[in-house]
């Protein structure tokens, strides 16, 4: 697996979602099942080749950069078709939304760029120069972070500058972010291929049964998981403290939300002594103080502050097309899952700038 310690889950998904079919979304494919742990026997019986195509494709990904590797086709090396001014232009409509030029896609895609040349500049590009076309004009593939409609950006700047500015007393102590996850049993349904003239349907489960998984992420890129199957109380945030100090050390500074289980005067009291919280300096950012352990809590509805967050999409992924019939296979998929997690940097989330 030596070939894919440089690229990460989110990486390939993102790269996946941009190819539709044929050999290039298979080889992707296969490098996502290599990073989850697969076998190359297991991914050869998969695909339909044999272990020497697997290890060849993985080598790719070590080889060529990620846009190219999926890639048979040599990268052009003749002129661009698009130039001079037309070619300047081209690269300013990138830097816009697609929606800004009528498309109904708020992110462009290789797909797309192919289809706004064709019919903006009348030119046809290969599908691996539109990678090279993209890059050159300064985009990167990237996953958008949500943001809630009634999110406050005052608010979410506030926090990110507080954060910043004490970024450097906070760093003398382990600095951790925290986030929860809920998983239910049942099975999905989705559109498929089935013969022509059959009629087919899928056994339904639906269930109560859900486990909750907590996940923190440290700034030094440590990372713990723990799940329940109970509901989530203000114990339970206690607990989690304790688990955080114990993994992690004394001195932390935990970075929470404010759903009733973590923001509690309970909670609050085994912190502090106090049954209240205090602000950060002279911002509006709620935290509360003890001896050894902080506890600062995130504005409402900005869960792209948020690392684990990303987290949590990896996880998703991962039980993209797994069945979870019962709650002892959940439990046993969500131990598996975690550990394919590649853990995020916790300081562009909460300051908006590069972690350097």
């Amino acid at each position: 697996m030596d070939r894919l310690d440089d690229i990460t889950l989110e990486e390939l998904y993102d790269l996946k979602d941009q190819i539709d079919k044929g050999k290039p979304r298979e080889r992707v494919l296969a490098a996502i099942g290599r990073k989850q742990g697969d076998q190359l026997e297991t991914l050869a019986d998969r695909h339909g080749v044999v272990e020497k195509t697997i290890r060849n494709w993985l080598d790719r990904f070590e080889e060529e950069p990620i846009e190219q590797a999926p890639y048979d086709a040599p990268r052009p090396g003749g002129p661009a078709k698009i130039e001079g001014e037309d070619r300047e232009q081209l690269f300013e409509q990138l830097q816009q939304p697609p929606t800004e030029l009528g498309y109904d896609q708020q992110a462009w895609s290789a797909k797309l760029l192919l289809h706004h040349a064709k019919e903006e500049y009348g030119v046809e590009y290969h599908e691996t120069y539109a990678y090279d076309l993209l890059k050159e004009a300064g985009l990167s593939l990237r996953t958008a972070r949500p943001q809630h409609h009634e999110a406050d950006p005052e608010e979410k700047a506030e926090f990110q500058e507080t954060v910043e500015k004490k970024r450097p007393e906070l760093t003398d102590k382990t600095v951790v972010v925290v986030d929860q996850f809920t998983k239910h049993v049942g099975t999905v349904q989705r559109r498929g291929f089935y013969p022509i003239g059959s009629n087919p349907t899928i056994e339904v489960a639906t269930s109560w049964d859900s486990v909750t998984v907590l996940g923190a992420v440290t700034d030094d890129g440590d990372s713990f998981f723990c799940w329940t199957e109970e509901n989530l109380t203000r114990n339970h945030g206690i607990r989690l403290l304790e688990a955080l100090t114990e993994r992690f050390g004394e001195e932390l500074v935990v970075f929470l939300d404010r759903a009733g289980y973590f923001y509690a005067r309970d909670l609050w009291e085994h912190v502090s002594g106090e049954r209240e919280t205090e602000t950060v300096g002279d911002s509006s950012v709620s935290c509360v103080r003890g001896d050894d352990l902080e506890v600062w809590y995130f504005p409402s509805k900005l869960p792209e502050l948020n690392a684990v967050e990303g987290c949590w999409d990896q996880l998703q992924e991962w039980f993209k097309y797994r069945l979870v019939p019962d709650l002892s296979s959940l439990k046993d998929y969500i131990s598996r899952g975690v550990k394919t997690i590649s853990e995020p940097s916790i300081w562009p989330y909460l300051t908006g700038k590069d972690s350097n």
